[in-house]
């Protein structure tokens, strides 16, 4: 009776998945959907209702407001933003924020 060998390179489906999501940029859609369902508690809602888009790639956030006052107070906080986002996400994953 012969055995079948067995394959010398071994995966785990983690090890697959994120080989998949750092090729297709996958991991970045996750965590903008992540950081949609956050940001009103990041902000407060009524920074939340002010802001029309947000989108991420790589390690970076795109930020669009629809109210100029609060698109300069967010420019502001920039830094204190990517912290809380971080926080929020629960991992360093944001190095810069654009606000359009």
């Amino acid at each position: 009776m012969l055995k079948k060998s067995k394959p010398k390179h071994h995966n785990t489906i983690n090890d697959v998945m994120g080989k998949i999501n750092s090729r297709y940029l996958f991991a970045s859609k996750f965590t903008e959907i992540d950081l949609e369902k956050i940001w009103p508690e990041i902000v407060g809602p009524n920074v939340a209702n002010c802001t029309t888009g947000i989108k991420v790639l790589k390690n970076t956030i795109y930020l669009r407001f629809d109210n100029a006052a609060v698109k300069n107070e967010m420019f502001n906080r920039r830094e204190q933003l990517i912290k809380a986002i971080n926080i929020g996400l629960g991992r360093n994953h944001i190095e810069k924020i654009f606000i359009q």
